[in-house]
Order: C-alpha cells, then structure tokens, then sequence
C-alpha cells in the first residue's frame, strides 16, 4: 500500500507542532517524562482525524496482533570484534586500550557510543574506556596496572605470555635462555611486539625457521617475518662447559698451545733476512 507524502509526513508534524514547537528540555530524561504525559493526555485521547477512534482504543484492538519488542535492547553502537593482545590491550583506531591481564588472547567485542569505549567479554562489560583523538597511544587502567603488577613480575610475565603460542615458542625460549641467559626476556619481549603487528601464526613460522638455523634472537625472527635469511650461528670448537678463570689452563685442556712471544720474534728476523736478501744488487750491476 502506497502513501502519499503528507499522509507520510504528517504524524511528524502534529509531534513538533504539539509537542515539541515552544517546549524547553533539560535533557533526554525530561524529554521522554513530558512525551509521556502528552501521549497520555493529548495524542491517545484525541478523536483521530482519519480513523475517528480515540487511538487509545484501537490499541486494545490491535494489540493482540502486534509483534513483541525484543527483550534486550537495540545497540546502536559502533561494534566490532577484538583479540586482546600480548599488552593486555585492545587496538581502536590505532590506540590500545587495556583489560585485565588475565583477558591476553581472548577475544572481545569493543562497542563505541558517546564517546566511550566499552568492552565486552562473553556478554559482560569488563572495561570503559574514554575515546580520544590521538593517535599510536597506550592507555592502561589504574586497575589493570595493578593487577599486572601484582600478579607478575615483568620478565615472567612477558615469558608466561610467550610461552602460550604453543610448543614451538617453549623450544625457542629454551634456545634464547641458553644463548643469551637473563637477556632472554628482551628478545621476548621484542618478538611479542612483533607478533600484534604481523599477526602469531607469521611468528610461528619464523620461530620453527630460525630454529632450524640455531638462530636464537629477535633479529633473527624479524629477517625471517621480512623475507630474509638467518645468519647461521657459528658452531664453536670449544667445549661447552664454562672457561675456568685460569685461562692458560684452559687452554692445556683443550689441546691448544700457547707459542711464546720470543717464537714470533724469530718468524720476525727469519722475514726480514729474506726481504733483505732480495734487496741486495748483483755483482757487476
């Protein structure tokens, strides 16, 4: 059934000219509380022009045959889905927002109205956050800072996180501990950095790699992520137990010998009469 464009337009126009037309709101709170009253006084009370039914009336008619409303709210929200990454953070707009720590690497649902950002987790809201128009910021909770605080110390913390991508990062840990010692939690960290950009099964990938070359560093899995191949370590001819403090010792262990300083002095004197010699003029010339 077609409509005419007033026919359309006029219920909108009986609202502003009736209700709204020379009313003052303090808010949306008092807009709805004076609506009601006038849809109760004036609008449903009123003889209608085209039905000459109080309207109120026929809404005991038709009630029966109406559709109920949903019983959750409409969300007009901005909503999309989310993955908490290894900061304890969501990403919106390039900025990152924090939940708890104990959220890494679950997903969420992040929804933005009025300038809030609210996330959710299995239907529950467990941060809001302000939204701001900057750019590449980090904004972490007073609560979420302390949580990560109180429950970890940053080096274990960043290893726990590691160590959830699975079997392959355990056996990279293990060859970063062994070829770096406490500086293995840099090289973690930075390749946890690198995972929220490119994204785990990239790191992954580039862990199985560099492993298979004993390359165990951040640089390493950083040439493999941009295409390039990891400088083979060098295997030592050393031992692998510790050097001794004696190193002269060591080396007698080792099978290697020390050559005195007088040994080289001698190769010294043995070139220079060689280079002499050839300097010197033949007879008759």
């Amino acid at each position: 059934m077609l409509f005419a464009k007033g026919k359309v337009e006029n219920p909108f126009k009986f609202v502003f000219s009736d209700l709204l037309k020379g009313s003052a709101f303090h808010d949306l709170t008092d807009l709805n509380r004076k609506a009601e009253v006038w849809l109760k006084t004036i609008a449903r009370v009123r003889k209608h022009g085209t039905t000459q039914e109080r309207p109120v009336d026929r809404l005991d008619q038709e009630r029966p045959c109406l559709i109920r409303l949903p019983a959750r709210r409409f969300v007009s929200a901005r909503v999309e889905d989310r993955l908490v990454g290894y900061d304890f953070c969501v990403t919106w707009d390039t900025n990152r927002c924090s939940v708890s720590p104990s959220f890494v690497g679950r997903s969420v649902k992040t929804m933005v109205l009025d300038g809030v950002l609210d996330i959710y987790l299995d239907g529950a809201l467990v941060a809001s956050h302000t939204v701001r128009d900057t750019r590449h910021r980090r904004y972490i909770l007073p609560e979420h800072e302390a949580e990560f605080r109180q429950h970890n110390t940053s080096r274990h913390a960043i290893e726990e996180q590691f160590l959830r991508l699975g079997e392959v990062a355990r056996t990279f840990a293990d060859g970063l501990v062994r070829a770096h010692g406490g500086a293995a939690g840099y090289h973690i960290s930075r390749i946890l950095k690198l995972s929220d950009q490119v994204g785990v099964p990239r790191i992954l990938e580039a862990l199985r790699h560099a492993a298979r070359y004993g390359a165990f560093s951040h640089t390493s899995v950083t040439r493999i992520v941009r295409g390039k191949q990891p400088r083979r370590q060098p295997r030592s001819s050393f031992p692998s137990e510790p050097v001794p403090r004696n190193v002269a010792e060591y080396l007698k262990a080792a099978g290697i010998t020390q050559r005195s300083i007088e040994y080289y002095e001698r190769l010294l004197e043995k070139k220079r009469a060689r280079r002499n010699k050839t300097e010197e003029p033949e007879d008759g010339k």
